[in-house]
């Protein structure tokens, strides 16, 4: 599954060819991606037709493509997606389930060969519907991530490490190979319990290697 690094990578490539460009329509072939409204292609269609795309961003490993009325279309990639900018000339691939054309001949497309993938269209105020993402914890990337934030909710918790690092309500975006470089770059065992690090040394080390690893 694409992680935090991924995703970025993700955002800031659509952001070079999607910025302020229009929608003019909405299609898919597999509605269960749809989960908010769930299945409703129609609204999907209605309401993404027509508005330009403001800005694009990130929240753990959730794509957030900003639309001009106030809307915001959320992508989770999960195991396979794909989010590709084509000429909507090219021929649609076997696993394009979702086609987004737009006002400059391309179409963004959603290509997911093992369908895991999500879609959700919301209000910016009412982002807290999607419950995976009103739930994530921390970015490890950003200035209020410090180790002293870091101390804080490694104090009391029961999690194995490696447990606590893939745990989203705690640190946002990171999955199973960044925990793993984590851990080793830390010189921490993934078995140990979090409450159990408790040495000012182990924590800065650990919050380091959160910030090093996802940076590279």
């Amino acid at each position: 599954m694409p992680e935090l690094p991924e995703v970025e990578v993700v955002c800031r490539s659509l952001r070079k060819v999607l910025l302020g460009r229009r929608v003019q329509g909405f299609e898919t072939d597999l509605p269960k991606l749809l989960k908010e409204p769930a299945e409703d292609e129609a609204y999907f269609q209605e309401h993404l037709t027509g508005q330009a795309i403001t800005a694009i961003a990130r929240r753990g490993k959730y794509i957030l493509i900003h639309l001009e009325k106030g809307d915001i279309l959320t992508v989770h990639l999960r195991m396979t997606g794909k989010l590709l900018y084509v000429e909507q000339s090219v021929p649609r691939g076997k696993h394009a389930h979702i086609l987004m054309p737009l006002d400059d001949a391309h179409e963004l497309r959603f290509d997911d060969v093992r369908q895991f993938g999500a879609f959700y269209l919301t209000a910016a105020d009412q982002l807290a519907r999607i419950e995976g993402l009103a739930a994530l914890g921390v970015e490890p990337l950003e200035e209020d991530f410090t180790a002293e934030c870091l101390q804080a909710m490694l104090a009391g918790k029961r999690q194995k490490l490696k447990a606590f690092l893939l745990d989203q309500h705690n640190i946002a975006g990171i999955g199973n190979i960044y925990a793993d470089e984590i851990l080793f770059q830390a010189g921490l065992h993934p078995e140990t319990l979090a409450a159990d690090v408790t040495l000012a040394e182990d924590i800065l080390r650990l919050w380091q290697a959160i910030r090093d690893r996802l940076t590279q």
